[in-house]
């Protein structure tokens, strides 16, 4: 019988560092560098027999995104992350996170 494999991201937490670049009073677009760590869980699954693992990653991330101002101090974050994870020296694995976000300056 065939298994199967199920993984989920847990949490994932990181720091950046994010310059910008102002196009009009209200556009602004933006770039980032970070460094993040993640939380994995995955369910290995073969006939009647189930493992499950926990473990931790961490990796740079980076990515690109535009900001725009709404209205006084609201606004809305479009914003594209890209995820690099090396798996214990032996597989690279890439994620890709794609946001959007509402946001108000105080």
């Amino acid at each position: 019988m065939l298994g199967s494999t199920q993984a989920s991201i847990d949490q994932t937490a990181g720091i950046f560092l994010r310059g910008k670049i102002p196009v009009s009073n209200t556009i602004e677009v933006f770039s980032k560098l970070g460094y993040v760590s993640t939380e994995i869980g995955v369910t290995d699954t073969v006939g009647a027999a189930t493992t499950d693992y926990d473990f931790s990653q961490e990796g740079i991330a980076f990515g690109v995104g535009i900001t725009w101002l709404l209205r006084g101090n609201t606004g809305v974050r479009f914003d594209y992350t890209r995820y690099n994870y090396n798996v214990e020296d032996v597989v690279e694995v890439n994620a890709d996170g794609l946001s959007i976000a509402l946001y108000h300056r105080f």
